[in-house]
Formats: structure tokens, C-alpha cells, sequence
């Protein structure tokens, strides 16, 4: 099973139904889990776990935002990098909250925890999609790099086009000071 490690707003619903798109739908621009791959708050690892071998049993890949759990477990995983600028961790929230979150609004002890959760799941990473590749309609190329079943470039598509109309990618608003990792 392929795990996508992602922040909240960056797509990490979208890759896991383009290498597997069973009990996704999209709708207006957003990709919507069915009950079963939707997210469930754990009490601990041993939960993780027992979801994680549920989840594999049923599908190839699966999206989660458990740092802790990934670098506990040392677990191989695809990890989507938005840490090369904070101002993309806070335009991804921005999004989540507009998309995911419509009643709550991040803030910025949030967008700081997020970005230095990718970061350190950065420098662990073997497998990395830039969040501007999946921005600049590169993910199928990436992805291709790792997975060898045949994926669905329709669906990244038509999510790429309603995704950024819905919600365009303009960071140059945000008074975040310019972070540059590496």
C-alpha cells in the first residue's frame, strides 16, 4: 500500500485516488473519500495500526496526516513537500479551511506546526512530490517514478482544472515571512 503523507490543503486526498481511485468521487474541484477512507482521530499508535491494515487490505493507497506516526514507525511513504515556503503551507490551509474546514480558521501556531511537520518529514523522504509539480500539472510524471499500476490521469485533470479555479494559488498576499529550507 502506498501512503501519502501530506498538510491539510495539499492534495493528499487527490494523489491517493489517482494511483487508487476506488471510493473517491469528485465533486466541484474536491475529492471526496468515501465513510471508509475518511480520516478517524486515533487514541493511539495501535490504532493506526489496526486502521493502516484495514485500510490495506481494501486499497492500494491511502492519504494520512500522522507526522508522529510516520517517523515513530519509519514507514516508507510518499510525502507531498510544500516546506520549500512557508507561504504555501499557509496557502494550503487557507484552502483546507475554504474546502475541508469551512468553520474553522488556521492560525499561526498552526501554519508554523505544519510546516515544520513536512520539513521533518522532508529530510527523512525517499519519495517526494514537490507540491509545484502537482500544481503544474507534473504529477503523473512523478508518480510514475514509483508506482507501476495504471493511474488515473482523467481524474488529476479534471481536479487540477476546477481545484485552482475554485481556489486560485497566489501566495504574493501573504505577509509570512519567506522561509526557504534547502
Amino acid at each position: 500500500m502506498h501512503l501519502i503523507l501530506y498538510q491539510p490543503g495539499a492534495a493528499g486526498d487527490m494523489v491517493a485516488a489517482v494511483i487508487d481511485s476506488k471510493d473517491f468521487r469528485l465533486i466541484e474541484g474536491r475529492i471526496l473519500p468515501a465513510k471508509a477512507r475518511q480520516k478517524f482521530t486515533p487514541t493511539d499508535f495501535n490504532d493506526i495500526d489496526v486502521q493502516m491494515h484495514n485500510w490495506s487490505t481494501k486499497y492500494s493507497a491511502v492519504a494520512t496526516q500522522y507526522y508522529d506516526y510516520y517517523r515513530e514507525r519509519n514507514l516508507d511513504h510518499i510525502l507531498i513537500d510544500t516546506s520549500y515556503d512557508v507561504r504555501v503551507v499557509e496557502w494550503c490551509l487557507r484552502r483546507a479551511e475554504k474546502v475541508s474546514y469551512p468553520h474553522h480558521t488556521f492560525d499561526p501556531k498552526e501554519i508554523l506546526y505544519n510546516y515544520m511537520n513536512i520539513y521533518m518529514a522532508y529530510r527523512k523522504a525517499t519519495k517526494v512530490i514537490d507540491f509545484r509539480d502537482i500544481l503544474n500539472g507534473n504529477l503523473i510524471t512523478v508518480l510514475k517514478q514509483w508506482i507501476d499500476t495504471p493511474l488515473n490521469e482523467e481524474l488529476y485533470h479534471q481536479w487540477l482544472k476546477n481545484a485552482l479555479t475554485f481556489f486560485p494559488f497566489d501566495i504574493s498576499s501573504y505577509d509570512t515571512q519567506n522561509i526557504i529550507c534547502r
